[in-house]
Order: structure tokens, then C-alpha cells, then sequence
């Protein structure tokens, strides 16, 4: 699972920021890259993750993972959420960012498919 947060750098944070930059996030920091181009190819972003990047982190968990689950850090939820919700680009489709999500494509993540495996677990 990916994590990504204030500290981390590399290529994983680098499609953070090119997303982030590209959907319109702290689109004044280029998404938290800063650096030009970032919202155009991915590799042109900074890949550190600094306080920039935290706010655009921040600023999509709000829109679309509520106010109280805005804590700036990319983890499995908000890595998720990315992958259901951000358009993708031409420099970094679905399927690079999100090959390892399984972001309900494999599994239901409903009320009733926990309940089933709740049963399978006092059984």
C-alpha cells in the first residue's frame, strides 16, 4: 500500500503533485511541485513533499473526504479516493497510478459485503 506524507519524496509523490497540479489543486504551487510543467508531465514535478503539497493533499480530502478527514497525509483511503475521483492525464493514466488500489474494481466496499464477511468471521 502507498503512502506518501510531509517528509516523503520520489516518484510516488510526484504523480501526487502532477494529479493534484492537473485537477486544479494549490494550483499556485503547481499542486505542491512547484515546479513549472508539473501539471503537463509528471516527472517535472519536485517529488518532495513539503508543506505546499500537504495543503494541496489537504485541500482535495476536503472536497471529497470530508473536513475531518483532511490530515494532509496520502494513505490507503486517500489514495482510493484519488483513484475514484481525479482525471487522469495523457502523462499518467489510471492504470499506472492506480494498478495496485483495487479501488472497488476486485472487491464491493458496501454495507453488505461487510456484514457477509462480519458473518464468515463468527462462524
Amino acid at each position: 500500500r502507498k503512502i506518501a506524507k510531509e517528509g516523503s519524496s520520489g516518484d510516488v509523490v510526484k504523480m501526487i503533485q502532477h494529479l493534484l497540479d492537473s485537477n486544479g489543486f494549490n494550483v499556485g504551487y503547481e499542486g505542491g511541485g512547484m515546479k513549472s510543467g508539473c501539471s503537463q508531465e509528471w516527472p517535472s514535478c519536485d517529488g518532495i513533499f513539503k508543506s505546499h503539497t500537504k495543503d494541496a493533499v489537504k485541500e482535495f480530502q476536503r472536497k471529497f473526504m470530508g473536513s475531518t478527514s483532511d490530515d494532509g497525509v496520502v494513505g490507503y483511503n486517500t489514495w482510493k479516493s484519488m483513484c475514484k475521483n481525479l482525471d487522469f492525464t495523457i502523462s499518467l493514466p489510471k492504470s499506472k497510478f492506480c494498478k495496485d488500489c483495487q479501488c472497488g474494481d476486485n472487491q464491493q466496499d458496501d454495507i453488505t459485503d461487510r456484514f457477509a464477511r462480519s458473518i464468515r468471521t463468527f462462524r
